[in-house]
């Protein structure tokens, strides 16, 4: 604060200003943070009045005219942070923090948690942090839109309402570069307001509808109660006395990007299971979690492979299938192999568990999807690629040789297993043409193959990249979904509507009785099923969803 506060007189205005704000009662709408614009400056001009000095590293920028707080990490893991606080005045039951910020190249430090972080806190009046938190933020890599040759990254705009519990007498807002590797972040236009009674009140019942579930104790495995093996038949699946089977459920994320997932995952299970009738369950898996590789785990993988363990035994118990999704992209490497061969010789001959081999290849030939070979990473070609012999390509080029889809059924089949296996086509497994000429892959002693088809509310041509491929083969529909949000890269014209687009695909599903597993049993990840962690489906997706798997019928309109 001395540096900030030059003179007598500065100091006193400033300390009135202060008193103003903290002995105040609490007023809807009136602004809680002195100069949260960034435009005041202090005495030496230098620096904007009633902000805490930074570290170097964090400077007061200009840029058309408007004020702000640039953090710029140029010692890679420094620790770039401010300490902003703000008084709560007495009677206040929530507040509105807003701010807006963008971004530029954040990269992470040691941990993947050392990012661009905005920790906020409430405290009471002895100083002590009150749990829980009201919420935290992290940003990395680039904010979305453009960035310019003079840096001018995108702004984003932030708004919540947070509850404020009883005998909280001040928030504490941290924004920093938490020993980021790399990066710019610059903040604008921070305010703090008493929010009414009734944001309030809205805010607290979405808390509530947004708390994760624990997930249900483990269950001891019930053989007796599992389902019936499975076995490929022509285009249908069925079990072992010749009963067709039609898996219709959801998609379940987060184990993909969580070492413990998100909601409760085996809630999840449960709800899909119990409440929305599932009969399966697609469970996206990543194998440096499953090996215990990651910076967030410290035990080998065990809790990891525990909690995956739990949801097959919980799903089987009930009768419902597991689909194992080794959740990669590209295409299947060596190190996928390991994975598959220690999942396939833990869950050999699991009537319940499916394995689909990797999530979704693409941009790689279907000789390469099934046999293998060398996959180029992007980069722009030189005259001489053209001349170049394939193993002089793979010796010059960046890139990863690919042992191919059938190498990974010969690793799953060698250890006994015979579980149907799921492969996904090209072109995010978008694409099955290949496998209706010539790239099916062969079956070595198992119990069959399916093919994954993934397709969402801008994909065409159903015809020739999956109906011409189920007159042979049985198909899963692994991923498929739609939302009222278009997708940022994908033009906004090639978006159906969602609303004609849901009861159509499910239409198709029904029509052609393909097996399918909804995308997204999750509330963030998009096109997410529910609005909440109550399950409440989304409109334009989550509740055709829902009334389809209890057996609500569809008519296909219209093909795309």
């Amino acid at each position: 604060m001395g540096e900030i506060i030059r003179n007598r007189i500065r100091a006193m205005v400033f300390s009135l200003l202060v008193l103003g704000f903290s002995t105040a009662m609490a007023e809807d709408g009136k602004a809680l943070l002195p100069n949260g614009n960034l435009e005041t400056p202090d005495a030496t001009g230098k620096w904007p009045v009633g902000w805490q000095k930074g570290p170097v590293g964090i400077n007061w920028e200009i840029e058309d005219g408007n004020h702000f707080l640039r953090f710029k990490q140029t010692t890679p893991g420094a620790m770039l942070r401010l300490y902003v606080p703000v008084d709560i005045p007495a009677g206040a039951k929530g507040l509105r923090f807003s701010f807006r910020v963008r971004f530029k190249d954040i990269a992470a430090g040691e941990k993947p948690w050392f990012d661009a972080y905005f920790k906020l806190n409430y405290k009471d009046a002895s100083g002590k942090v009150m749990e829980p938190d009201p919420c935290d933020f992290h940003f990395s890599g680039t904010s979305k839109g453009s960035v310019d040759e003079k840096q001018k990254i995108t702004w984003v705009e932030k708004s919540l309402v947070m509850p404020v519990p009883d005998g909280a007498t001040k928030l504490e807002f941290w924004p920093s570069l938490f020993n980021a590797k790399a990066g710019i972040l610059d903040i604008d236009d921070v305010n703090v307001v008493v929010a009414s009674d009734e944001e309030t009140t809205k805010a607290i019942e979405h808390k509530k509808a947004m708390t994760e579930h624990p997930n249900p104790p483990s269950e001891t495995p019930n053989p007796e109660k599992w389902p019936s093996e499975l076995f490929v038949a022509g285009n249908q699946i069925q079990t072992k006395d010749g009963k067709n089977v039609w898996l219709q459920g959801v998609y379940i994320c987060s184990l993909e990007w969580s070492p413990r997932g998100e909601g409760g995952v085996v809630y999840s299970a449960k709800v899909a299971i119990e409440d929305w009738k599932s009969n399966v369950i697609r469970l996206a898996l990543m194998d440096d979690y499953w090996f215990g590789k990651s910076d967030r785990q410290n035990d080998g993988g065990t809790e990891y492979r525990a909690l995956v363990n739990d949801i097959v035994s919980f799903a089987s118990n009930r009768g419902a299938y597991v689909v194992l999704d080794l959740h990669h992209y590209r295409a299947i490497k060596e190190e996928h192999l390991k994975f598959w061969k220690e999942v396939a010789a833990k869950y050999k001959n699991h009537p319940a568990v499916l394995f689909d081999i990797i999530n979704e290849p693409y941009d790689i030939s279907w000789e390469i999807w099934r046999n293998g070979g060398f996959v180029e990473e992007k980069g722009k070609p030189a005259d001489i690629d053209a001349v170049l012999t394939a193993d002089q390509k793979s010796k010059k080029l960046s890139g990863f040789s690919s042992p191919g889809m059938q190498a990974a059924v010969n690793a799953i089949r060698e250890t006994g297993a015979r579980n149907i296996i799921v492969a996904g086509g090209i072109d995010w497994s978008g694409d099955l043409s290949g496998i209706a000429n010539g790239y099916a892959l062969d079956e070595k002693g198992g119990n069959g193959i399916m093919y994954s088809w993934h397709i969402y509310w801008w994909h065409k041509n159903w015809q020739g990249r999956v109906l011409e491929t189920t007159v042979k083969y049985p198909i899963l529909v692994g991923e498929c979904g739609a939302s009222v949000n278009k997708m940022s890269f994908i033009p906004a014209k090639d978006h159906d509507d969602p609303f004609e687009w849901s009861p159509d695909f499910i239409g198709l599903v029904q029509k052609y009785k393909l097996n399918w597993t909804a995308s997204l049993f999750h509330v963030n990840a998009a096109p997410n099923m529910i609005q909440d962690w109550n399950y409440t489906p989304t409109p334009a997706w989550g509740a055709f969803v829902k009334d389809a798997l209890s057996g609500k019928q569809f008519e296909m309109k219209k093909t795309r």
